[in-house]
């Protein structure tokens, strides 16, 4: 019996202190480090693309904020209430404006000044009514904080206002249209990313693109004109 019971211990302990080891193949390891990689890399672009999309939306807010503090601004100078512009000339504007806001640079000649020779839609592609967009009819400027305003003051020209998103209403009473890119000349240049329009409606003051329909054009497959409206309201990128 204790021989037996002896052996069976002799069994258990082989078993239990056995100086065989099991390891990893040297192609488990590298599928292992690959998946771990591929996981890595997705993680970090999803936050690089996050961050990027909070930045703009932080700029967006920022230039809206700046241009209703300079109509406020000159609503004081001039007497009259707060976005009502009819002492003044459409053309006239940009100067009476100029004066409030803190410009480090102003454009009149050259779009590359200030703007990218070109901007894409959301769907990618270059839209020739907005390359070299600035002109001697055109001015522009850059703040302090790096954000590009082009001024646009038609007049009677309301067709320039017509895919922007707004109300008929709006139209009729649009003084100027202001295209911004809240990084300047730095990429993506995208409508609907870091570029936006901005109206600005006799009567009422600043208006943001896609206010009017909901931001019909505000998606990836689309030009993105109207985005800035949503942006505004979310406070998101989801599209």
């Amino acid at each position: 019996m204790t021989t037996t019971g002896g052996g069976r211990n002799r069994v258990v302990f082989r078993i239990l202190f056995s100086s065989q080891k099991f390891s990893f193949t040297l192609a488990e390891v590298l599928i292992t480090l690959v998946i771990i990689g591929v996981i890595a890399a997705i993680t970090v672009s999803s936050l690089i693309a996050n961050t990027q999309k909070q930045e703009y939306i932080s700029r967006l807010k920022k230039a809206d904020s700046v241009l209703r503090q300079a109509l406020y601004k000159v609503a004081i100078d001039s007497g009259y209430p707060v976005g009502d512009f009819s002492f003044v000339s459409d053309y006239e504007f940009f100067d009476v404006l100029k004066k409030h806001l803190n410009t480090i640079k102003v454009c009149t000649k050259s779009g590359q000044d200030c703007f990218p020779s070109g901007t894409k839609t959301l769907k990618g592609q270059f839209h020739s009514d907005y390359n070299n967009i600035v002109s001697y009819y055109t001015p522009a400027f850059v703040t302090a904080d790096g954000i590009a305003f082009n001024f646009q003051c038609y007049g009677s020209e309301k067709y320039s206002f017509q895919n922007k998103g707004i109300s008929e209403e709006d139209i009729e009473n649009a003084l100027c249209r202001i295209m911004i890119d809240v990084n300047g000349q730095s990429s993506p240049n995208t409508f609907g990313r870091d570029s936006f329009f901005l109206i600005i409606v006799n009567g009422k003051g600043v208006v943001a693109a896609g206010s009017g329909n909901d931001s019909a054009d505000c998606s990836k497959n689309d030009k993105g004109f109207t985005c800035a409206a949503r942006v505004l309201k979310t406070g998101k990128m989801d599209y």
